[in-house]
């Protein structure tokens, strides 16, 4: 089978297109991972952050019912 020099131009074409296709594609998936690893970091430094707050939220607590009884206790003294 013989191909015209029109039909090779256009299968020529057709490869280029396809391969772009294909590049396109890898650089999205490439780009699409990136960013999965860029949120799955920002999720574990934020899930970090939170964990400290709620400590520092309870040590703030612990530290002001020690303050009230304290405060309670040297009421009492003084009376």
């Amino acid at each position: 089978m013989i191909l015209s020099l029109d039909a090779v131009q256009e299968l020529n074409e057709s490869k280029r297109q396809r391969e772009w296709a294909f590049a396109e594609r890898d650089k999205i998936v490439t780009e699409r991972d990136g960013v999965r690893v860029l949120c799955d970091q920002l999720r574990h430094e934020r899930d970090g952050a939170v964990s400290d707050l709620f400590s520092a939220l309870r040590d703030s607590d612990d530290i002001r019912r020690q303050k009230n009884d304290a405060i309670r206790e040297l009421k009492e003294f003084r009376s």
